[in-house]
């Protein structure tokens, strides 16, 4: 291979991704604008000065069309699966249902703020947690801006492993590791997203009530971590499909059980600065029960228990799998990529947009033969999410696409190298802001991972280290990043009623978010020079 590692290739190899970032945090370009002129800036850039021919780009570029796909058919389910149960109105009801399980203040806003966003990110993702966590917490007199702040760092730790794993998915689909290093990256992630998850349940007390929050939340905080970080932590090891969707759901029921503890269901509650007065609730129209209105998702639940944890039906369901052969590329400069003979195979009875897809189906006939939907609310529902999901399509596409360009062209090879030969292992402190600013930018972990995926694992490659340890380094980094993205934050404020304030709820969330990134990148630093203390690296 000749390639060069000239400072003129290297800054052309950059170019890209400076020029994303740029536009989109500069210019306030949204994703569905900045990624597909990125991508002609990276196709022209490949051909003309990384000397990659037109035949390889349309390898490529269908390399990248088939993982867009994979992940898209879980992105319009998902988004079906929300605008259903908004339809029904499902959420005002779990509102109205809560006082049942508590009094207790500061247990309403673990429930609103941290336990069903988490469950939602579990499940939907795409920022979905925010738009509907943020306004049920003012719903019961949390001031807007501390609505959002709370849901934003809370739901964040499901950034990876949530939506039935779609980022985590991402990020392999970017590298080619063998089993074991992928399990040992996700094992890896799990330790640092625990961590973030602690304390994110911590500062949710300390925003209510300071100490005596925290002291008088205490138990039940360390009780759902232990659940949604340890419980992520067992599963990624088993199965990461439902590494953050099944500890969400036991924290769901463990929090309710706790709520029926006399210290947790007595009436409890402290002047605090994040809270107002309660807005009135509507009864307005015809309601459904609490069990209805988690009906779909008590279908998803089951399908993706028994699909995914029973083995053999497990292993029956996995039997069909669809995939392409796509053959090696080569550069002019030599830099090749090889032959695929099923290149990222995709087994449609145990994907999570197949699981998503049946939910929201039977939700439809059900909640049609109890007469809360009709015709013209299906319409209703299905023109919501094109409006919703249109634009997030392109931008999927067009970096999928980039990100299999750059990676085959060599410019993250070039990339990689080059800040190789700068920092050398002291990357490592750095890796996990990689991730952060990667989700910060694209306002997702799973687009962060497509982004930086192939340039982590190769930066391992140059430092000598397993490429475990970059990459848990990179989607951990991702996590912390989706709690202050633009994109989230604007959901956030956009069903708060703080439209234009996005810079002061940044600006709450940032020092916490920095914070944590620096923590993660120590430990990682740790990780790489004394070993790590749980296998092999």
């Amino acid at each position: 291979m000749t390639i060069s590692l000239s400072i003129p290739l290297w800054i052309l190899s950059a170019f890209p991704i400076v020029f994303l970032i740029g536009v989109m945090v500069a210019r306030n370009w949204p994703a569905s604008k900045a990624a597909p002129v990125t991508l002609c800036i990276t196709i022209v850039s490949a051909v003309v000065f990384f000397r990659m021919n037109l035949p390889a780009v349309a390898v490529e570029s269908g390399k990248g069309i088939w993982s867009a796909v994979s992940i898209l058919l879980v992105v319009w389910p998902a988004l079906l699966l929300y605008e259903l149960s908004t339809q029904v109105q499902a959420f005002q009801v779990l509102r109205r249902s809560l006082d049942r399980f508590t009094a207790h203040k500061l247990m309403q806003i673990v429930l609103l703020g941290w336990i069903f966003p988490s469950f939602l990110q579990g499940i939907t993702g795409f920022g979905v947690a925010v738009a509907v966590g943020a306004p049920l917490l003012v719903s019961i007199g949390v001031a807007p801006l501390w609505s959002v702040v709370i849901v934003l760092l809370c739901h964040s730790w499901g950034g990876t492993f949530g939506t039935l794993a779609i980022a985590w998915q991402a990020l392999l689909t970017q590298v080619n590791v063998s089993e074991d290093t992928a399990a040992m990256a996700a094992l890896i992630a799990c330790i640092l997203i625990w961590l973030y998850n602690f304390a994110a349940g911590v500062l949710l007390a300390w925003f209510y009530g300071k100490w005596a929050a925290v002291k008088e939340g205490f138990p039940v905080i360390l009780l759902i971590s232990v659940i949604q970080g340890g419980g992520q932590l067992l599963f990624s090891q088993i199965n990461s499909t439902i590494s953050c969707f099944l500890p969400a759901c036991i924290s769901m029921l463990v929090a309710a059980a706790a709520c029926r503890t006399p210290k947790y269901h007595r009436k409890w509650e402290l002047e605090s600065g994040i809270m107002t007065s309660a807005p009135e609730q509507s009864t307005d129209g015809k309601t459904i029960s609490f069990l209805q209105a988690l009906f779909p998702y008590i279908v998803l639940t089951v399908l993706a228990i028994a699909c995914l944890l029973i083995p053999p039906l497990n292993q029956l369901l996995k039997q069909w799998r669809v995939g392409f052969p796509f053959p090696a590329s080569i550069t002019g400069y030599g830099y090749e990529t090889p032959a695929e003979a099923c290149f990222s195979p995709l087994t449609p009875l145990t994907f999570a947009g197949t699981f998503l897809m049946f939910s929201v189906v039977i939700g439809c006939l059900y909640y049609g033969k109890i007469g809360v939907i009709t015709g013209k609310s299906l319409g209703l529902i299905w023109k919501r999410t094109v409006q919703k999901a249109a634009s997030s399509s392109v931008a999927i596409l067009s970096l999928l696409v980039l990100s299999r360009i750059m990676s085959s062209s060599g410019q993250i090879y070039v990339l990689s190298r080059g800040i190789a030969q700068i920092l050398g292992s002291a990357y490592l402190f750095v890796a996990p802001l990689v991730g952060m600013v990667g989700s910060f930018v694209t306002s997702s972990n799973m687009s962060s991972n497509i982004l930086f995926g192939s340039f982590q694992t190769q930066m391992a490659e140059f430092i000598g280290l397993n490429a475990s340890l970059l990459m848990g380094a990179q989607t951990a980094g991702g996590v912390i990043g989706t709690a202050f993205a633009p994109g989230n934050v604007i959901l956030g404020t956009s069903t708060t009623g703080l439209s234009g304030q996005e810079g002061k709820i940044i600006r709450k969330v940032l020092p916490v978010a920095l914070a944590m990134a620096l923590i993660d990148g120590l430990l990682i630093l740790v990780f790489g020079k004394c070993g790590f203390p749980f296998g092999t690296l």
